[in-house]
């Protein structure tokens, strides 16, 4: 079995098992057995459990980033429908991955040496830091255009981006608390006033 191979059996085993249980429950020696490698593989291509984990949890948020939120900020529609799609479609994520969300949500992020950083909690952290300067500068733009009100980007965005996290954590927890509802459900509905109460200005809802 070619490496790369090998590494996306684990992986696919590895998010199966750490989506399912808590961490503590995952058993490598299973993760090893239901991808058909010797248990020395996945310590040879992860180290150790906890950064299998971390590694699993970066491919969720690739999922979640190139899935669900570039997508939306990548349209061709009108800038403020772009931004609000982007808020619909962290609900989304979170909706239709509500095991992988609370696992992405639960993980914690020890510090690391650059070695480790690229493959571990360097990257995740790295990969959202980019794609939240990336939101702040659409914002400025939209504030430039009279979209969005007066204030600084970075606080908008982190204001919306916290308020996303935490009605989908709520939701995933509590599902009733925010009920699905015909059509769009109501936990994207409310992610979009979400944004329109924290940033737009009242002509643009």
């Amino acid at each position: 079995m070619a490496s790369r191979t090998v590494r996306e059996s684990i992986l696919d085993s590895a998010t199966r098992a750490f989506v399912a249980q808590p961490a503590v429950n995952v058993s490598v020696a299973k993760i090893a057995e239901d991808a058909h490698v010797a248990v020395g593989s996945v310590y040879h291509h992860f180290g150790d459990k906890q950064a299998l984990q971390l590694a699993v949890t970066a491919r969720l948020m690739d999922l979640l980033l190139d899935g669900y939120l570039g997508p939306a900020l990548d349209s061709d529609d009108p800038l403020p429908d772009r931004l609000l799609a982007h808020c619909t479609a962290y609900a989304a994520f979170a909706e239709e991955h509500p095991a992988e969300f609370l696992l992405m949500t639960s993980t914690t992020y020890p510090p690391v040496d650059t070695a480790a950083a690229e493959e571990g909690p360097g990257r995740v952290l790295g990969r959202v830091s980019a794609h939240l300067q990336r939101l702040m500068a659409l914002v400025s733009d939209a504030q430039d255009q009279g979209i969005i009100r007066a204030g600084d980007p970075g606080r908008l965005v982190i204001l919306v981006w916290s308020a996303l996290y935490g009605i989908c954590h709520l939701h995933g927890r509590y599902p009733a608390v925010v009920p699905a509802t015909a059509g769009r459900s109501a936990l994207q509905d409310l992610a979009e006033q979400i944004a329109r109460d924290a940033m737009m200005l009242d002509h643009a809802a």
